[in-house]
């Protein structure tokens, strides 16, 4: 399981690993239980590396802020999501010191701890765990040349046929 394919739900409490895809939607299965789940097209579904946190100067991507969180905790489950909310901004603050206190709200700061201690019980303790696929997914030139370009679907819909006199 790598950073790249963990996914948030919207409604539902815990982090989901996209296993399979298919033109039905996705199945991923829970963090948490370990149980596969269909996941509907229509279903709304953040991907956690397209996830950012605002700062003043602009945004700071989720995966930083889980770096930072596995080196101040050695890798280790950081204060439960739980756990008294002037102690969770403070350890927030320390991580990123120029987040947007306007635009974060607590309940994004208790997902981010929440989510933090998912991961951890789930492999990732070190902060290279966030951070090595990022560098690892990217395709030189000559990769990309070689890539095959999709046709767009020819239309389905029957011409009607002008009647026979």
């Amino acid at each position: 399981m790598d950073f790249e394919s963990l996914i948030a739900r919207v409604g539902k409490p815990t982090l989901f690993s996209v296993i399979a895809t298919g033109k039905n939607g996705l199945i991923a299965k829970a963090l948490d239980t370990k149980r596969p789940e269909a996941v509907s097209p229509a279903e709304q579904v953040s991907t956690l590396k397209d996830i950012s946190m605002y700062t003043q100067e602009g945004e700071e991507p989720l995966r930083n802020v889980f770096a930072s969180l596995s080196n101040k905790f050695q890798g280790q489950k950081g204060p439960s999501h739980k756990a008294d909310m002037k102690e969770l901004k403070s350890i927030f603050a320390e991580l990123l010191p120029n987040y947007d206190t306007e635009r974060v709200y607590d309940g994004d700061i208790r997902k981010v701890f929440k989510w933090y201690n998912q991961l951890v019980s789930n492999g990732f303790n070190s902060a290279d765990t966030f951070t090595k696929t990022e560098t690892a997914q990217t395709e030189s030139p000559a990769e990309e040349q070689n890539t095959p370009v999709s046709k767009p679907a020819k239309s389905t819909t029957a011409k009607a046929k002008a009647p026979k006199k």
